[in-house]
């Protein structure tokens, strides 16, 4: 079985690290049509060792959590705290080995190795404004004008932002769940890499993870360049600020308390507009990918957990009214970014049924 392990764990992902590896050579090709100087890619490493070192927290997170349930456990059963601690500590050593030797550990490492090649999407999404500026198409506008037909001749601000005003912290809800969006996807995600033992299910989220990144925040974000509503007046100045409200609430609100929102408008202009072509990140609005991955995220959830499924449609609701609320992303980019990542939650879902992945299959255990 152990030698067998290996095996298994790279047939079940060898698709996803092919796909993984294909889109590093196309972000990279990107990056080297538009001249970006090879050194600036090293900065690529920073968040490679990131993700590693949030992964490694996570599993020592994983491995501190299982010692204090067996802790408590124990020493409640033996009315002793020493007693408890030391039948914790050989249960621990017991769930360790099993972890490390049945099929888990390596099944894990294999994903993480999948979504590794995610963290090149940053490089992607910073040529945005070089491979297809947002003056060429002028995609906001169109953006605009179909929210404006989809919400019955009204921006959703209009409806939005009286309605959230009139509900004291209601704002800084849905700050603090916009801002919270990065946490929940990373504890999500590390979830599914480390400790979701159904294989149909953790494969089918791992899939419809990757290639919507790909699809939707590298490809399509670049074809329908775009800023969102709060940006446009700063990229169009010479265009009537069909969205000065927007901006006007958000400097209201700010001006007397901590916003994250305010925070992350000054940085992404910054990065946007000065002349670094790899910076930490850059405007892109359609599609959402906020909304798309909280989505996702529901998704999973409902295979999971009903009340884990309710949580998640509620964080996804907030992060979209956030969107709407502070002038991030236009309606009509939250319901295509929903929209196609329910496709490819379907679509997963129906390659790994013709592929023979049983619905019931679970990870092996090292005994």
């Amino acid at each position: 079985m152990k030698d067998n392990r290996f095996r298994r764990a790279y047939d079940a992902h060898r698709a996803l690290l092919a796909v993984a590896a294909a889109y590093v050579v196309g972000v990279l090709g990107e990056a080297f049509w538009m001249h970006v100087p090879p050194l600036s890619l090293i900065r690529i490493l920073s968040y490679l060792i990131g993700a590693s070192l949030v992964a490694l927290v996570f599993m020592t997170g994983m491995y501190l959590g299982t010692f204090l349930y067996f802790f408590f456990q124990e020493a409640s059963r033996a009315g002793c705290v020493f007693t408890g601690r030391r039948r914790a500590v050989e249960r621990l050593d017991i769930a360790a080995r099993d972890y490390i030797e049945g099929d888990r550990f390596i099944w894990g490492l294999f994903g993480f190795m999948a979504l590794m090649p995610d963290n090149f999407f940053f490089i992607s999404k910073c040529l945005i404004p070089y491979v297809n500026p947002y003056a060429r198409m002028k995609w906001d506008f169109t953006f605009a004008a179909w929210d404006k037909a989809l919400h019955f001749g009204h921006y959703p601000d209009d409806f939005v932002i009286p309605a959230v005003n009139a509900v004291p912290g209601l704002a800084h809800v849905l700050d603090v769940s916009y801002g919270f969006w990065f946490i929940v996807m990373v504890l999500v995600t590390g979830y599914n890499l480390f400790a979701d033992t159904h294989i149909h299910r953790r494969l089918r989220f791992l899939a419809s993870y990757l290639v919507s990144w790909i699809i939707f925040g590298s490809v399509a974000a670049t074809v329908f360049s775009s800023v969102g509503p709060l940006f446009v007046h700063d990229f169009f100045p010479k265009a009537p600020d069909i969205f000065a409200d927007v901006s006007a609430n958000l400097d209201r609100i700010s001006a007397g308390s901590f916003f994250l929102a305010e925070e992350a408008r000054e940085k992404l202009l910054t990065w946007t507009r000065n002349d670094v072509l790899f910076d930490p990140n850059s405007l892109s609005a359609m599609p959402s990918m906020h909304v798309g991955i909280a989505f996702l995220i529901a998704l999973y959830m409902k295979e999971i957990d009903r009340r884990l499924f309710a949580a998640a449609a509620l964080f996804c609701a907030l992060v979209f009214f956030a969107t709407l609320y502070f002038g991030l992303h236009y309606a009509i980019d939250s319901y295509v970014a929903v929209a196609g990542v329910w496709a490819m939650w379907r679509a997963t879902g129906r390659v790994l049924d013709r592929a023979g992945v049983p619905r019931d299959a679970r990870l092996r255990l090292a005994r």
